[in-house]
């Protein structure tokens, strides 16, 4: 049985728009239904249906191109698509911005008993502006018994008024939310806040006493932080770099309309906070494997590859109750001028002495009363929200700057990714160049092959020089120095607990401090608790008691052992039982079978 031939009908599938897709609709009708369809009279049902049609094909038509447009961070409108893609590229947008200010605090005291009555002014206090609605935060203790940045100035002999200048505030107030987690928390629990105009989250901790910690995503799974570089001398880092691994952490979502939402990672993991120092052969692939080593490319190196593991952080346990601080309220109307931040809203006094209060009552309520402040300076730095324009601008000069150094961390961990066939220093500390304004520096420290600290030679350097320039900004110099060996040695006695060997007690102290100062585990300008090493040594069952723990400098040569010739004074650079060494100096002991000394009382 023959097939009966069909003829196919010839459509336009390019007309999109309304007008166009009802002449195609009109010219299809009279093609093939000449005799059935014949009235086109703009006021007949026909051509109603016909504009009902094109109706819904331009509509139709207007969401496809629209949402294929909101997949380009140049063409995307929706303020939601805007940072969603921007945060993706690496960019995150800016809520509102609170302005910052520096304020002088005075306070008087009566001479006779200033030394009783000194006080300060707890951070949290809260101070507006006598014009215009803008509040601000003391986010600094002001303790009036500090010499730091105060001028005193004589009344009448019987008093003195103490100003403290450089005291910084910032718009907005801080604000807590408590939220009950569930008998069953879904992984990935995600607390969105009351508050719109949030400007950061300060603290997130649960009732069972775990610290959450932010992170720029769920897969990274260490931050860095500093410790203040109490020693340093010159115009380079403030802070003493390390890494923190954070399994209790959470991640910021920024909502399209201003809220801010808190998210969790997928559940529990076994890690624990610690502080560690990542080596770089374990996140490169040697070169060599491609068989030559000439000709490479250099590796696309993304700082956060250093510090992700599969793990995506832990919930806050069933039914606990997770407690989120945050601060609120910003904005360009928050730029307030001089010399008109003065009424306190919330004043926190606190007397140094406890007993300041009830000794001297009256004398006490004065000074607090006398407590005033003043913004000789304008308020700065507020800021409303990003305009789309903004975001769409940021984000995609955040991608052009990807692989490339901007941050003295990517100069950091850029150089520790050099191919290991053209050498790999030790450890490295990128800062800023203080004899060039524009310049970078960065110093650097190899070990030899007995795992022994040493200055890296001039071809390592001259490797890394050429590797750099091809990452380096424009105006940007790279300047490569050689970080200071600073060796030290340590002394100790124990008393050794009743019922267990002496000797062997003391050989398990000896490999215990061994283990805390690995050299796996230092870095340059790294900080050392003298604390930690006695918690450590007091864990052991072994040991009663530590009379005696000291840690000392040793040059030259000792005893046909040669040792660097970098001297350091140790009592100066420890305070409270933390040695802070500088920002160019990295600690080692050199031969731990020697250095490490130790006594039975």
């Amino acid at each position: 049985m023959a097939r009966k031939a069909t003829r196919s009908k010839n459509i336009n599938y390019v007309s999109r728009d309304f007008d166009s897709i009802k002449g195609d609709l009109i010219n299809h009708l009279k093609r093939y239904f000449p005799t059935t369809i014949q009235d086109f009279n703009d006021a007949s049902g026909g051509i109603a249906l016909i504009e009902l049609m094109a109706y819904l094909g331009d509509v139709l038509n207007f969401q496809i191109d629209r949402n294929i447009n909101e997949t380009f961070l140049s063409r995307a409108v929706e303020r939601k698509n805007l940072i969603a893609m921007a945060e993706i590229a690496g960019y995150t947008p800016k809520s509102v911005v609170p302005s910052s200010v520096f304020l002088t605090v005075s306070a008087t005291f009566n001479n006779a008993i200033s030394a009783d009555t000194l006080c300060t002014l707890k951070k949290g206090s809260r101070i507006t502006s006598n014009l215009e609605p803008a509040n601000f935060e003391i986010i600094q203790d002001v303790d009036f018994s500090s010499e730091k940045n105060r001028t005193t100035v004589e009344n009448d002999g019987l008093s003195t008024t103490y100003s403290i200048s450089g005291v910084l505030a910032v718009a907005g107030r801080s604000k807590t939310f408590a939220y009950q987690m569930e008998s069953s928390p879904a992984s990935f629990t995600k607390i969105l806040l009351p508050d719109r105009g949030i400007t950061e989250v300060y603290s997130v901790t649960a009732s069972d006493g775990t610290i959450f910690t932010e992170v720029d995503n769920l897969a990274i799974d260490t931050v860095m932080i500093g410790d203040k570089n109490v020693t340093s001398t010159s115009a380079d880092s403030e802070y003493i770099l390390k890494i923190k691994r954070v399994p209790n952490r959470y991640t910021l979502e920024r909502e399209s309309d201003g809220s801010l939402a808190v998210r969790f990672g997928s559940g529990n993991s076994p890690l624990s906070d610690g502080e560690l120092i990542p080596n770089p052969e374990d996140f490169t692939l040697p070169h060599t494997l491609k068989g030559y080593v000439d000709g490479f490319a250099p590796r696309t190196v993304d700082s956060s590859n250093f510090l992700k593991t599969k793990s995506l952080g832990n919930l806050p346990k069933a039914g606990s109750t997770v407690t989120i601080k945050y601060r609120v309220g910003g904005g360009i109307e928050t730029n307030v001028g001089s010399n008109l931040i003065k009424r306190f809203v919330e004043k926190k006094v606190e007397f140094n002495k406890s007993d300041a209060i009830n000794i001297f009552p009256d004398e006490t309520q004065i000074v607090s009363d006398s407590v005033v402040a003043n913004n000789p300076f304008a308020a700065f730095g507020g800021e409303d929200p990003e305009s789309n324009a903004s975001i769409r601008e940021n984000a995609i000069s955040s991608i052009n700057s990807q692989n490339r150094c901007i941050t003295l961390r990517d100069y950091k961990v850029r150089v520790m990714a050099m191919p290991a066939e053209y050498g790999k220093p030790f450890r490295t500390l990128a800062r800023k160049d203080p004899f060039k304004s524009s310049g970078i520096e960065i110093l650097t420290v190899s070990r030899n092959s007995k795992g022994l600290l040493e200055k890296s030679n001039n071809v390592l350097k001259n490797n890394m020089e050429t590797y750099i320039k091809q990452f380096k900004g424009v105006t940007d110099s790279v300047r490569f120095s050689d970080a200071q060996i600073c060796n030290i040695g340590v002394n100790f006695t124990i008393f050794v607990a009743a019922g267990f060997n002496k000797e062997q007690s003391l050989v398990k102290s000896i490999y215990t401090i061994r283990d805390y100062f690995d050299i796996r585990r230092t870095d340059l300008g790294i900080t050392i608790s003298k604390s930690d090493l006695l918690r450590d040594l007091q864990n052991l069952e072994e040991i009663a008691a530590i009379p005696m723990l000291e840690i000392i400098n040793i040059t030259g040569t000792v005893a046909d052992r040669e040792y660097s010739s970098y001297s350091i004074n140790i009592p100066s650079i420890t305070k409270n039982n933390i040695m802070y060494f500088p920002s160019d100096v990295i600690p080692e002991i050199k031969y731990p079978n020697l250095d490490i000394r130790g006594n039975i009382a």
